[in-house]
């Protein structure tokens, strides 16, 4: 790969890391129910029974 086409890919993974930054969802100023909602379509076990923190925890390490 030349120096041009490094520098290109580059910027290109650059542009896609601040576009993933850009869309991250802010879990923790949701509702306890939505974020049961979430967790239940994720598969996440024994949902129902966790706190706030912990479904936001669990949720962004599978979203």
């Amino acid at each position: 790969m030349s120096v041009t086409g490094f520098n290109r890919r580059r910027r290109e993974l650059a542009k896609e890391i601040e576009s993933r930054e850009a869309n991250k969802i802010d879990y923790s100023k949701m509702k306890v129910e939505e974020l049961k909602s979430i967790a239940e379509k994720l598969g996440i076990e024994n949902y129902l029974d966790m706190k706030k923190a912990e479904l936001v925890e669990n949720i962004e390490k599978l979203g």
